[in-house]
């Protein structure tokens, strides 16, 4: 067989999904306090939706404001995930103000577009 056959290829291929799947469950068995976290987003956000769901334009600027905020929280525990960091309980309240501003513009540009499409 040359270096390039299929069949090296496709173990090659199965060795990578293997590694990542491996490194995968590891950090989430570290990092626990990420799935708490997002279950607790989740539910937060649900009864968020509740409240402000009928208040028209002004409820869907807070809810979209709410989510934007709760992605934040999220984004910043990946990010310390991806740092070979450990995430902890108390690290789950930690609010980053600068992602979040870098999100809602982004968020803002697309809401125009879309506004406007």
């Amino acid at each position: 067989m040359n270096a390039h056959s299929p069949y090296r290829q496709a173990r090659a291929t199965l060795r990578i999904y293997v590694n990542c799947a491996t490194r995968a469950a590891r950090d989430l068995v570290q990092n626990w306090p990420i799935i708490l976290g997002s279950i607790v987003a989740y539910f937060v956000f649900i009864q968020l939706v509740v409240i402000f769901g009928g208040m028209g334009l002004a409820g869907g600027f807070l809810l979209g404001a709410a989510q934007i905020a709760l992605l934040s929280f999220y984004y910043s525990w990946i990010a310390e995930t991806v740092q070979q960091h450990r995430v902890k309980l108390k690290q789950l309240t930690h609010f980053e103000a600068s992602l979040f501003f870098a999100i809602i513009s982004v968020a803002f540009l697309i809401f125009i577009v879309d506004f406007l499409a």
